[in-house]
């Protein structure tokens, strides 16, 4: 009797064991299922995260890039030469990419005047050869040595000096009737191409090689009924800005853009309205355009698109009174405020460039990657048999509940072959033991 109870306390005990072993692998697949699900909370996490950092977010007082609208630039400040060099009637500023200096046509004071880029007058200048002098200079551009060229209205010429005033020629084209010749807007090209509007017989655009032959010449006089009409008519040019693929024309009194190839093809029409004159490519390639009685200026994308405008009609700080040339160098824009009698300095804020948004995110299998762990979640755990305790269950008739609870057992294969062959309690053994490499 003794041994009899001292076996039921036995398996008793190993019955204990097997359902605090049970339990410790109930216990062992939440701590894999809740850290699984962690490890699928931290990836969402750094998705979410990377994600945003990708995206554009606006920042007060600070552009962002490739948007419909932009914000305006902000008003610097603005030079007149006073007290003793004080400018009348400026129609054009540019800024010479050589020194670094403001050259303005300082029109009804019939010189140039040059500034440095804070507005300080350092110089003017307009002596012509044989003791004749600049009489009312329009327009200005620079070669690629920065000499200074200028048209001139009354002389119906374009002059050509060096970056410190010296005269040094008159551009004399070749195959021109310079007769009946009036020379308006002015650009040179990085090639040293010439672009000139000409406003005398016809109004029209000339490019000239840089020793003065005539290699395009289009366009004739007339008023557009629409803005969108007639391409290659003109109505008083008076702006030309060139990119490597096009030109750039305000045509005024039509109250439009025109663009065209550099071959003078004609390629669209931006319709502003107002009197557009002076025209710069800028800051992030955008086309400044005054508009003189509009007293402001016009900021397109070269697609046509408007962007923005800024200034308004007055004598102020952000203000200009019939501004006429505008001329650009960096993120800075130089106004010819012309009956204010100014130069007018306004600046882009700076624009922050992001990171266009990716494509798509991270590839789609990388939410399968938690999967991988899975078979942790799924794995049996293993329970080893002797020899001993598979003896008792089938003396004491206990083999049946033994399976329910463990379902299968390993054995070394010893004790397998031992058993493999036997059916006990309806339980085929050959399919309940399994070898173990213990």
């Amino acid at each position: 009797m003794a041994e009899e109870a001292h076996r039921e306390q036995e398996f008793a005990e190993k019955r204990r064991l097997v359902v605090e072993l049970k339990g410790k692998e109930r216990r062992r697949k939440k701590r894999i299922f809740l850290f699984i699900l962690l490890l699928l909370l931290i990836l969402l996490l750094a998705i979410f995260y990377w994600f945003g950092r990708k995206k554009e977010l606006p920042l007060p007082a600070i552009e962002l890039a490739q948007v419909e609208r932009v914000l305006p630039p902000d008003p610097l400040f603005f030079f007149d030469g006073s007290p003793d060099h004080k400018m009348r009637r400026p129609t054009d500023v540019k800024v010479n990419p050589i020194n670094r200096l403001v050259y303005v046509t300082d029109s009804f004071n019939s010189r140039i005047s040059v500034f440095d880029v804070d507005g300080n007058f350092r110089f003017a200048f307009n002596k012509l050869d044989k003791g004749k002098k600049i009489r009312r200079p329009l327009y200005i551009a620079f070669d690629s040595k920065g000499n200074v060229w200028v048209t001139d209205r009354q002389w119906q010429k374009v002059f050509i000096f060096t970056m410190e005033g010296k005269f040094i020629k008159e551009f004399n084209p070749k195959g021109v009737d310079r007769t009946r010749w009036q020379p308006n807007a002015i650009f040179i090209d990085k090639r040293g191409n010439i672009y000139i509007s000409e406003i005398e017989k016809t109004h029209r655009i000339q490019v000239f090689s840089p020793d003065g032959e005539l290699l395009v010449d289009f366009g004739k006089v007339g008023s557009a009924k629409k803005m969108e009409q007639e391409p290659g008519v003109f109505a008083f040019p008076n702006g030309i800005a060139v990119d490597n693929k096009y030109m750039y024309i305000t045509d005024s009194t039509n109250r439009r853009v025109q663009i065209f190839t550099l071959d003078g093809k004609f390629v669209k029409v931006i319709a502003t309205g107002g009197n557009p004159r002076g025209i710069a490519i800028g800051y992030m390639d955008r086309l400044h355009i005054v508009d003189a009685p509009g007293h402001n200026i016009l900021v397109y994308d070269k697609k046509g698109n408007l962007l923005t405008q800024f200034g308004k009609v007055g004598a102020e700080k952000g203000q200009m009174f019939y501004p006429n040339g505008i001329g650009t160098d960096g993120r800075r824009i130089y106004v010819a405020d012309t009956w204010n009698h100014r130069i007018d300095v306004w600046a882009w804020r700076p624009t922050v460039v992001t990171p266009p948004l990716a494509r798509r995110l991270l590839p789609w299998w990388w939410l399968l990657l938690p999967l991988l762990l899975l078979p942790l979640l799924l794995r049996k755990r293993k329970n080893i048999a002797t020899r001993d305790f598979i003896d008792k269950a089938i003396n004491e008739e206990k083999l049946s509940i033994v399976k329910k609870e463990l379902k299968r057992l390993y054995v070394a294969r010893t004790l397998y072959e031992d058993f493999k062959e036997l059916e006990i309690e309806g339980i085929k053994m050959e399919d309940f033991l399994k070898v173990g490499d213990y």
